[in-house]
């Protein structure tokens, strides 16, 4: 009888295992929002090597909208068919479960200068769910959920840096005097109003005719080189712009 019993539990233990499988291998159903909506988002930011992350021209890792449209580093583009968008959606939900705010690691490692991943998926409600993470891709210790995602969003922006060149209708302009790079000075578009005084950044949205006039006279932000120009008052500073994203 006590062998009986043994088989029995044994049997309904693999039974309720096998029950388990079939819920969790059923990812739940993902609807895309309409319209141009932002659905995934990748940054990182800080460390030595990694994007300086305070510099208003930079521009997260990849971004990825309802219609399909990936742009990486806000230079290239691609179109994802929408079961891709939908699977990558379902990916990023699943890894950021349960997780709120900055996600921390079950370990003891430090890391100086590492870099913070951000990362944002649209929930099944509408909202944007937000999780950072301090050395996502060195220190040991984070749920599997999340360094699978951010694995996933890398090798997806790495396909689309291969796209087409990203351009928008909208662009930000960054204006420094703490820092000017050597180079030919470009004379300030006398079309642009110059941005007012801030620091360590002067920033400002255009578009339309100003934005036209900054794209053919300053060069386009990249790999952290900025153009030095002459501002109307003969002072000389660093300026860099980017095209805006559409959620921007």
């Amino acid at each position: 009888m006590r062998f009986v019993r043994v088989v029995m539990v044994a049997a309904l233990a693999l039974a309720g295992a096998g029950c388990g499988d079939r819920v969790a291998s059923t990812p739940e159903p993902v609807d895309l929002p309409t319209g141009q909506q932002l659905v995934a988002l990748w940054h990182v930011t800080g460390g030595i090597s990694g994007s300086l992350g305070l510099l208003p021209v930079d521009a997260p890792r990849l971004v990825v909208y309802s219609d399909g449209l990936a742009v990486a580093d806000g230079r290239n583009q691609a179109r994802l068919p929408a079961d891709e968008v939908k699977t990558l959606v379902g990916t990023l939900r699943s890894g950021l479960g349960g997780l709120t705010g900055t996600a921390r690691p079950d370990s003891r490692n430090q890391l100086a200068d590492g870099q913070d991943t951000e990362i944002r998926v649209r929930r099944a409600d509408g909202q944007l769910q937000t999780v950072h993470a301090y050395g996502l891709d060195v220190i040991s210790g984070y749920p599997d959920g999340l360094v699978s995602a951010g694995k996933t969003l890398r090798d997806l922006a790495d396909k689309v840096k291969s796209g087409e060149d990203y351009r928008g209708d909208r662009i930000r302009l960054a204006l420094t005097t703490a820092y000017v790079p050597d180079g030919t000075k470009v004379p300030w578009p006398a079309a642009v109003p110059v941005p007012p005084e801030a620091t360590p950044f002067r920033t400002v949205d255009l578009s339309g005719a100003e934005a036209a006039a900054v794209t053919t006279g300053i060069g386009r932000y990249e790999g952290g080189v900025w153009t030095p120009c002459v501002l109307p008052d003969g002072t000389v500073a660093a300026a860099a712009w980017r095209y805006l994203l559409p959620h921007e």
